[in-house]
């Protein structure tokens, strides 16, 4: 007997550190009744990102993140590119990995409306194409509008879902400048910036 797939959502990124700007999409994946799950995945060490945070304290921050706000079961902290099970790995490898390890799962690779004219540009695109979908949120002043290849593009209706203007950038701006991040991000995620001195010297 098929049993249906379940559908997850692979919410990726530096999570430098994560704060209630992730937490908001998160609330709206899951309030789509399209996404029965959503992994989180902190990336791993590549050439072309910089991070200031060590992995180990990245993966605490995610960790404490989701626990601390409180989500059911069905979101979870997904370790294979931040532990280095995947080293240096992009989109394309993680997919793959992925569909081998959970034959039962159908991936949607989470994205904002300003990557998606970059998406041909991403490491072998139209193999990533074919293989992966791509749940879409809506990026303020951003075009929702498909890029000039062949995909499998969900774009979720952002109407009545709240959103806010938080980045990782502004928060380590915030430390950097003494300033209050409080009530932006989770208090176990600001609990453990304080503990490790992070972003006081932050350059990027």
């Amino acid at each position: 007997m098929n049993r249906a797939k379940r559908h997850v959502a692979l919410l990726g990124g530096a999570f430098d550190p994560p704060h209630f700007g992730h937490a908001l999409v998160i609330n709206q994946l899951l309030n789509s009744n399209f996404i029965s799950e959503v992994w989180v995945v902190p990336s791993g060490a590549r050439k072309d990102k910089n991070y200031v945070a060590s992995p180990a304290v990245r993966k605490e921050m995610v960790g404490a993140a989701i626990s601390s706000l409180g989500f059911s079961s069905n979101v979870r902290i997904e370790t294979i590119q931040i532990d280095e099970k995947l080293r240096g790995s992009f989109s394309i490898d993680l997919i793959r990995a992925l569909k081998i390890e959970h034959t039962d799962c159908e991936f949607y690779l989470v994205i904002g409306t300003e990557l998606l004219s970059t998406l041909c540009t991403w490491k072998e695109s139209s193999a990533l194409l074919r293989e992966a979908k791509f749940m879409v949120i809506n990026r303020p002043g951003s075009d929702s509008v498909l890029p000039p290849v062949e995909g499998d593009f969900v774009f979720l209706n952002d109407k009545d879902t709240p959103s806010a203007n938080i980045s990782s950038t502004i928060i380590r701006s915030l430390c950097q400048r003494g300033g209050q991040i409080r009530g932006i991000v989770p208090g176990a995620v600001a609990d453990i910036i304080e503990r490790e001195k992070l972003y006081l010297n932050d350059k990027n």
